[in-house]
């Protein structure tokens, strides 16, 4: 993530939301508020004609590619009303629905599908939360917070999501961009699952990967220009779309680990979790002894 692969100019004027279709190995990429999207080519970045988006001229503000139906989610802003809206590829308009927007929720931004869940994800900007979405319009009260948000300070940055396949455990995560009040912008790309703990990937997003402007939005797909697992980063500032190469992590290993003797043939093994692990392994002298399930950070060998 350190790297990038390819960068595609944008041709419209802000570019902003986006997301992948897969299926046409295409990524689209919407203006904020002319009403025009574009697709680019996976392979080479290559930017399409212009398409209209499904309402016109309006604020879009996230969109999402549901493979299950093929067709596109669209979250929108149309003159002070927010509408979850689908269209086909092409962006021609299939429905449209009133999005009830919480309490104390001032400005949603992105918009991601879960396949595991079939719900989607926004952005509570000002509060730095994200939230839980369903294709009715409603909000369903599950929420985490920005990592990067300090208590009684600035806000945090952070604008875009994506859902990420984690191919070993068959789990749909986030990838989040994101960046600390310190900051002032969106400065690194964070993985967590949907309680907001983080899952053991992040990249920067700086001049070592081209991206130096302001962060409007990311797309993931399994299949990038490599054959492997990207992303696609949305800069506005530079109006650049750039492929940043997310190979799947190994998981970070345990820190902190602790032996100690009680004088009466009893150890115990202490130590931190940097992540929910699904499975920790416990050895001596090579030979496998337990296994323990998650969230666990301490084990009893007796009568050694």
């Amino acid at each position: 993530g350190t790297c990038f692969l390819q960068a595609g100019s944008y041709p419209g004027e802000l570019p902003y939301a986006t997301t992948v279709i897969d299926g046409e190995s295409s990524v689209l990429v919407s203006d904020y508020l002319s009403g025009l999207f574009y697709k680019f080519s996976i392979s080479t970045l290559s930017a399409s004609a212009s398409f209209a988006c499904p309402l016109g001229p309006a604020t879009y503000l996230g969109v999402t590619w549901n493979s299950d139906e093929d067709v596109l989610y669209w979250l929108i802003n149309d003159q002070g009303s927010r509408y979850l809206v689908t269209s086909s590829s092409g962006g021609i308009l299939i429905s449209q629905t009133t999005v009830t927007v919480p309490a104390g929720v001032l400005t949603i931004s992105g918009l991601t599908w879960n396949p595991q869940t079939g719900n989607y994800w926004t952005n509570d900007v000002q509060n730095d939360t994200y939230l839980e979405l369903l294709a009715d319009g409603t909000f369903t009260g599950a929420s985490f917070g920005n990592p990067e948000a300090e208590a009684g300070g600035a806000g945090a940055y952070g604008l875009g999501l994506t859902s990420v396949l984690d191919p070993i455990t068959g789990e749909y995560l986030l990838d989040i961009a994101v960046g600390p009040p310190s900051a002032q912008r969106t400065n690194q790309v964070v993985r967590v699952n949907e309680t907001g703990t983080e899952e053991g990937l992040f990249f920067p997003l700086a001049s070592i990967n081209s991206l130096t402007g302001y962060i409007t939005g990311i797309a993931w797909t399994e299949n990038g220009s490599w054959g492997g697992p990207s992303e696609f980063v949305v800069d506005l500032d530079n109006n650049l779309v750039v492929e940043v190469p997310v190979p799947n992590p190994n998981a970070p290993s345990i820190t902190t680990i602790v032996c100690s003797a009680d004088g009466d043939d009893n150890v115990t093994l202490q130590w931190i979790n940097p992540i929910t692990y699904s499975s920790i392994s416990i050895s001596r002298d090579g030979e496998l002894i337990d296994e323990l399930g998650p969230g666990i950070e301490s084990y009893l060998d007796e009568d050694l």
